[in-house]
């Protein structure tokens, strides 16, 4: 069958009548009642929101209890030291702010070079600590991705994720 011009503006015109377009009268922007006060809240009160206590202390023991794992497996890591919730604090804070000012390289945040390093980030954690403890997260989530053969739990990241708001 063809479809002739007229057909289509009728078909056209038929599609328009039918659709019905509700008004919008939806609060514009983030949802942020009883969660951050938006005249008096700081860029803490924010991350706090994204990532709880609760959160940050899960991802800790889970990223120490798999650096344990390993180390069991592998032999001692001269290098590791347990995490903190500071830290983590840190770490999650550094990558947020990577997100934003991007550099070609990881390490030229921590560079001494005027125009590349960032001295606030240098301020807060070193670029070894920062790289071991990127490996030790990027440990735990390759299990996640990996077979649950390896010994290790892969569900323990399902109870970090339920805490997401």
């Amino acid at each position: 069958m063809q479809l002739h011009i007229e057909n289509i503006s009728s078909i056209n015109v038929l599609y328009i009548l039918c659709l019905q377009v509700c008004e919008f009268t939806e609060q514009l922007g983030p949802q942020l009642e009883g969660l951050v006060d938006r005249s008096t809240g700081t860029p803490l009160d924010y991350f706090f929101m994204l990532f709880p206590v609760t959160q940050l202390q899960m991802l800790v023991a889970h990223t120490n209890s798999y650096a344990t794992f390993c180390m069991a497996g592998d032999g001692p890591d001269a290098v590791w030291v347990d995490m903190t919730e500071g830290e983590m604090r840190a770490f999650l804070g550094i990558n947020i702010l990577m997100g934003i000012v991007h550099m070609p390289t990881t390490a030229m945040y921590w560079s001494s070079h005027v125009f590349f390093g960032n001295r606030r980030i240098q301020m807060v954690m070193t670029y070894n600590r920062f790289f071991t403890a990127t490996q030790g997260i990027s440990r735990v989530r390759s299990t996640v991705q990996g077979p649950p053969s390896d010994g290790y739990s892969t569900c323990h990241i399902s109870e970090v994720l339920r805490i997401i708001p």
